[in-house]
């Protein structure tokens, strides 16, 4: 029925206007038959997804769908482990455009810092869909036979060379040793992450139109309603 209801909207947008850009998606969530709530963090919605991506794929059109958003109702162990498995699952699948995230009760609220971690959980998804780089600096042979059995590689050079973009590295998880942690004040990684949403709330300066952009704009939205009217 989603892939109906998209195709027929493809068919609408091309005959309203030939080679108008087109991008599908659709709510592939189903509903809780104990609670009827709309079950954005459950494996289904993902499996739908899955195929809706697919069918995508074969008609060459590029789709949207969702994730980072959860059934729970506060950002908990529960949201953290939805948020995570439905990043890595659009991720996989090869969805184009990703909304929602960062949305809790099943899209009813939503919370900065939440968001702020789910941003973690997409560098991590990011990251391992890049798959591993396969080349003769990276596969480091030569090194290897440098440093030898038993060898110490922490000082190599290569090891400078290439431990920064090679190990992926958290903004808000947690990798500190049990005393470590406590010496910094066992911090959560919600507590980081609600410090990083203030300051940036704080500090950040959004970036000044080009001059003539907000004129080009006016323009182009004037030209597209003439062209809804006629």
């Amino acid at each position: 029925l989603m892939n109906a209801e998209n195709l027929a909207g493809v068919v609408i947008a091309q005959l309203k206007k030939k080679g108008a850009p087109i991008i599908i998606g659709g709510g592939a969530t189903p509903m809780d038959m104990k609670t009827t709530t709309t079950l954005y963090g459950a494996p289904e919605t993902y499996m739908n997804y899955g195929i809706m991506t697919q069918l995508a794929q074969f008609y060459g059109l590029p789709n949207f769908t969702e994730a980072g958003c959860v059934n729970a109702p506060v950002p908990d162990v529960q949201a953290g482990a939805e948020a995570a498995v439905t990043i890595l699952m659009t991720q996989l699948e090869g969805c184009n455009l990703v909304h929602d995230v960062g949305y809790l009760e099943g899209g009813k609220t939503g919370y900065l810092p939440f968001l702020a971690i789910c941003d973690d959980l997409i560098s991590m998804a990011r990251y391992s869909g890049a798959g591993t780089r396969i080349s003769p600096d990276h596969l480091a042979v030569d090194c290897i036979h440098e440093v030898g059995p038993g060898g110490n590689y922490m000082a190599h050079p290569h090891t400078f060379k290439f431990f920064r973009e090679e190990i992926w590295s958290p903004r808000f998880f947690n990798r500190y040793h049990w005393e470590q942690w406590l010496g910094k004040g066992k911090e959560t990684p919600m507590d980081i992450a609600i410090k990083e949403v203030k300051r940036i709330l704080a500090e950040h300066q959004a970036a000044a139109l080009p001059e003539g952009a907000a004129e080009e704009m006016q323009r182009i939205i004037r030209q597209r309603e003439e062209e809804i009217r006629s």
